[in-house]
Parts: C-alpha cells; sequence; structure tokens
C-alpha cells in the first residue's frame, strides 16, 4: 500500500482506509470489541519503506513531535492505543528513528500521558520487517533484533491505526511511505525491489 503525505497535509491520500477506521470508531467500541474479537489479529507485521524525502533537518520543525505510522487503537486513539511511530535521526542524513508509542488512560498536566521509546533506526530507501503485538497489559515493537515494551493498562486492537505526519506541524513537503503485509511481500518482492530501484 502507497502513502503519500503531501506538503502542509497531516493525512495519507489513502482515504478509503482512514474513513473505514473513522466509520468504526463511531460505534460503540465495546460492542465491536465483544462481537468481533477473535476476528482481529494481536499482531500486525508489516515490511516497510521511507521514501528518501521522509528524512528533513530539524530547521524544519516549528513543534516537536512524532510521526505516526500504524498500530492498533480503541474507541479514542488518545486514550489507549499502541503504534509504531517515526521521525529523522536528525545527526545522521538518511536515517529514521522508529520508536514504539503507548497512549494509557492517564492525565498529566491537564494533557493525556503517551511513552515512546526508540526500537531501532533505518535506512530511508531500503525496506525493513516490523512487528506490533498487543498482549496482556503490554504492547510489543519490534525491528530487527531490536524490541520494546510499554505497559498499558488496556491493549486495544481491533481497529487499525495508519500513517499520520505529527503532532502539531503539518508535512513540510511532499513524502512518500510504503507498506506491504508479509504475504503480499513474499509474492511480489522481486517485483516491489525491480519498481523501487532495490537491489
Amino acid at each position: 500500500m502507497k502513502y503519500t503525505i503531501k506538503k502542509g497535509r497531516h493525512y495519507n491520500s489513502s482515504r478509503i482506509r482512514l474513513l473505514i477506521s473513522l466509520v468504526l470508531g463511531i460505534v460503540n467500541a465495546e460492542v465491536v470489541r465483544r462481537t468481533f474479537l477473535l476476528h482481529f489479529s494481536k499482531v500486525m507485521t508489516r515490511f516497510v519503506y521511507f521514501s528518501p524525502e521522509c528524512w528533513y533537518s530539524r530547521d524544519n520543525i516549528r513543534y516537536s513531535g512524532w510521526n505516526k505510522l500504524y498500530g492498533f487503537f480503541g474507541f479514542l486513539i488518545h486514550k489507549f492505543s499502541g503504534r509504531f511511530v517515526w521521525q529523522p535521526d536528525f545527526d545522521v542524513p538518511g536515517r529514521i528513528i522508529v520508536a514504539l508509542y503507548v497512549y494509557n488512560n492517564t492525565v498529566k498536566d491537564g494533557k493525556q500521558r503517551w511513552t515512546a521509546l526508540t526500537v531501532n533506526s533505518v535506512q530511508t530507501g531500503t525496506i525493513f520487517k516490523s512487528s506490533l503485538r498487543a498482549e496482556a497489559l503490554h504492547y510489543w515493537g519490534e525491528i530487527g533484533d531490536e524490541f520494546q515494551k510499554i505497559y498499558s493498562e488496556k491493549t486495544p486492537h481491533f481497529l487499525k491505526a495508519e500513517p499520520y505526519f505529527g503532532g502539531r506541524d503539518t508535512a513540510y513537503h511532499d513524502m512518500m511511505i510504503r507498506m506491504w503485509g508479509p504475504w503480499t511481500y513474499r509474492v511480489f518482492k522481486k517485483r516491489i525491489h525491480r519498481k523501487l530501484g532495490i537491489k
């Protein structure tokens, strides 16, 4: 799946998936959980590609913040959710830091409390494997040989979060992210690599 975030925007251009998530979010979350829980996987594995444009310098930033990649959430994403997030490694051009990012239903200084722990760094223009798992009281994030886990009072996993730029800032220029599930990547790997110019 290709996600293009245009300059000045937060959301990617894949509107259909975003609409589905928003519609499901309106439905009573407890009804969804009780009815469909067995049909939703507790693990999301994605092969991810950041285009070179995803790296930007510290000079662009007005408000610091993590950009969202993908993950799980329940009725309110800022109460209980577990996601991968990213931002450039400002000291190493072309490198992206990917972290596990969890919201708990805890308020501190009038704001919902979140925790972010770096999992690994990756190179733009390459494809890497990532896995996010929801377990009782913890979300786990794994990239390569590195992993992190963060405590959560609840670990909803029946709604899927898609890419979002920000924080408060919008995209500083056009950028593109691609993601594939394991089956799609295995079957079409050669075609994917050829199209992206990856050897």
